[in-house]
């Protein structure tokens, strides 16, 4: 499992409260499924097979980055 945790201000740490929920629903509209976490849901968890092909994980990449891209400008 590998998780990715957002803050609003990289100084203060503060959790990003609102972008999880939205890249959840992004990358699941695209084919991806993640699992939002922490205290203040602002942690994505990739819970990704020891089988994963090489290009499934590069489509996997390309999907959250998208979503991401999406999410900020929103």
């Amino acid at each position: 499992m590998i998780g990715i945790e957002f803050v609003e201000d990289q100084d203060t740490k503060a959790p990003h409260k609102t972008i999880v929920p939205a890249m959840v629903q992004e990358c699941v509209k695209r084919g991806l499924m993640i699992e939002p976490a922490g205290r203040w849901n602002q942690v994505v968890r990739f819970l990704t097979p020891l089988v994963i092909t090489d290009e499934q994980l590069e489509k996997g990449f390309e999907i959250f980055e998208e979503a991401l891209q999406v999410c900020l400008k929103g």
